[in-house]
């Protein structure tokens, strides 16, 4: 008899959840809004640099076809790249106080966990190559309620002196979506985006 569980119980203990972190970090003042506005440029610049970058991403899943597994010598840079995206747009949302720095920290408020899998699925590889242009639209939407989401927050803060907590909690919720859908689209990960918790401060 087959104790294994089902196919999607084996893919989903071999493949642990995309799991997003947050250190609640005190954010407040009219100053930091006005300020942080201005700070965040160059971080957002270098951000999008390393993105173009990781672009050569989307032939992974060609690689994860033909050897079953996503090679350390992408992963590892592309999780780097991942990591940083993350810190960069926490600390631009202002839900984070601590600046990022121009590299991926292992030690940040706001942090992704992503594990190396030793094996990936091919037949999610393959789905990937075919629905590649939806993946990225949707993530692409998601960047923008970022977007939209930070103005607001950013707003709350110049007039209130204060973050919003429902704004907050909206922040977290699309960014812990979207990192999952990236890492999945990405192929650092065969963990299903809505699987796995994340940790509220």
């Amino acid at each position: 008899m087959d104790d294994g569980g089902t196919p999607y119980d084996r893919l989903v203990t071999t493949h642990p959840a995309v799991d997003i972190t947050y250190e609640r970090q005190q954010v407040s003042g009219r100053a930091v809004a006005i300020v942080r506005a201005f700070v965040v440029i160059p971080l957002l610049l270098w951000a999008v640099v390393w993105s173009i970058w990781a672009l050569w991403s989307i032939i992974i899943a060609f690689v994860i076809v033909i050897k079953g597994r996503n090679p350390n010598w992408f992963w590892e840079p592309v999780s780097r790249w991942y990591r940083y995206f993350l810190h960069v747009a926490g600390y631009a949302s202002l839900l984070v106080e601590e600046h990022p720095g121009w590299k991926s920290q292992t030690d940040y408020p706001l942090d992704v966990q992503v594990t190396h899998a030793a094996v990936q699925s091919r037949w999610l590889a393959g789905g990937r190559i075919l629905l590649n242009a939806p993946l990225g639209t949707v993530i692409a939407l998601l960047l923008l309620v970022d977007v939209a989401l930070g103005i607001l927050q950013f707003t709350a803060l110049a007039l209130m002196g204060r973050r919003s907590e429902r704004i907050m909690r909206w922040q977290l919720g699309v960014l812990t979506f979207e990192y999952r859908l990236i890492a999945f689209g990405i192929g650092l990960s065969d963990a299903m985006p809505f699987s796995g918790a994340r940790h509220l401060p």
